[in-house]
């Protein structure tokens, strides 16, 4: 059975590229990204199949020239057709009626009926003549003519990022119309996450470590619960900027707005990565643990992770593959775009100490004003980062594209298209 004719498939045509495209069922209502353009697709409801008519016998019948009158030759040759001077209306007045008035039924033209114009006949093809056996015949010549087909014009080339591409609308991007509703769910979610951690640092600092652990024994469900339903949703948007971003879109339309078990998959995917970013961080960091001490180990260890999350990251989306992030096009961008590469990692590690300062000072100082902003900057976080991958990525397809030479189309059947610079994020 074809994907269209399946009740449990939707045919849903992409506004953008006119891709056809068959999400399930369970998908209506919901954005799906088109696999030709990546752009957002909203899936309409399915429609109740349509029962065929129902037809009835017709009865007997005769044969159409048994059944109607003679027609009288004579009554319609008493008719000729002429044209209104005025709309061009085609009437069929008497041939009695011709030099009277007449008046058009649908302009209300009085005017003169002509004479019928006489037919005119056909002007026989000249003929070639007589010619013998195995003598070629003379052909009529007859006219040409030539149709003229317009130039194929070459897709431009893409337009070079704009200045400031990775600051203009980025660190204002949780603000955005789109973006504030999401950014505000964000960190309400963050509240009870905070909140449950906060009562188990506030035991362990005053009742001590044995009453926070009796206590948190029964906090551990509520803890785990409040933090995965906030951190996967975290990621779920973080993916969505990163991959709308990356397509070169201002504007996010593939928000989060599903199932919470996808989110949790979501979740697995993005803390998959990070887990490698640390384990990677803590072994180039190790030689400064060893020599300088821990502490100043920890601290090189969260650098080395802020640069090698990033390249994951990136590389796991553009190959499309979980388990190992690996792209030649990201690994060798970090020669090829070695700027957008330096400028994502000094904007990402201000935004990443600014939010840790702040929270570590309003810790100390002020802990009854840094509860409920600790929220709102952890939300705001993980939009400017995600912005930023976002905006690297669409800058790593912008210099491949036009990295990549142009070749001349040849005759002959068309060879299997083959990118080697498609970036599966955007």
């Amino acid at each position: 059975m074809a994907a269209g004719d399946d009740p449990r498939y939707v045919r849903v045509v992409c506004s953008k590229c006119r891709a056809v495209l068959h999400p399930r069922v369970e998908k209506a209502g919901r954005h799906v990204r088109c696999p030709d353009c990546y752009s957002a697709v909203l899936v309409p409801q399915p429609s109740a199949p349509e029962r065929p008519p129902k037809t009835r016998d017709p009865g007997a019948y005769g044969v159409r020239e048994a059944l109607a009158p003679a027609r009288d030759e004579t009554h319609s040759a008493d008719f000729f057709p002429v044209l209104c001077p005025t709309c061009q209306a085609r009437l069929h007045p008497r041939r009695s009626h011709v030099g009277k008035r007449a008046r058009c039924p649908d302009c209300d033209t009085v005017f003169v009926v002509p004479p019928p114009r006489e037919p005119t006949k056909a002007k026989p093809l000249p003929s070639p003549g007589k010619y013998a056996v195995g003598e070629e015949s003379k052909r009529v010549e007859a006219e040409f003519h030539y149709l003229t087909v317009d130039r194929v014009t070459e897709p431009e080339p893409l337009a070079p990022p704009e200045q400031g591409w990775f600051v203009r609308g980025v660190f204002t991007f949780p603000w955005w119309p789109g973006a504030g509703a999401r950014w505000m769910v964000l960190a309400m979610l963050f509240v009870p996450a905070l909140f449950v951690a906060g009562v188990v640092a506030f035991l362990a600092g005053s009742q001590g470590v044995d009453k926070a652990m009796t206590v948190a024994v029964y906090l551990i469900l509520p803890l785990i619960w409040t933090w995965v339903w906030a951190l996967s949703y975290a990621a779920a948007c973080f993916v969505a900027i990163v991959q709308d971003t990356g397509s070169g879109n201002d504007e996010v339309s593939n928000w989060p707005e599903g199932d919470w078990r996808e989110r949790v998959i979501t979740l697995l995917y993005v803390g998959l990565h990070f887990a490698l970013a640390v384990a990677a961080g803590s072994a180039l960091a190790w030689p400064v643990g060893m020599f300088f001490g821990p502490l100043r180990g920890a601290l090189a260890t969260a650098l080395a992770a802020n640069l090698f999350f990033p390249l994951f990251m990136l590389s796991s989306m553009e190959a499309d593959t979980l388990l190992v992030p690996y792209s030649p096009v990201m690994y060798g961008s970090l020669l090829k775009v070695a700027g957008g590469w330096l400028l994502v990692y000094i904007e990402s590690l201000l935004a990443v100490g600014l939010t840790v300062g702040l929270l570590t000072l309003g810790v100390y100082w002020l802990p009854m004003v840094a509860l409920p902003l600790s929220p709102l900057l952890l939300a705001t976080l993980v939009f400017i980062e995600a912005r930023l991958y976002g905006r690297l990525a669409w800058h790593i397809g912008q210099a491949e594209t036009r990295r990549k030479p142009r070749k001349k189309k040849k005759a002959g059947p068309p060879a299997k298209r083959t990118d080697v610079s498609r970036l599966s994020i955007l």
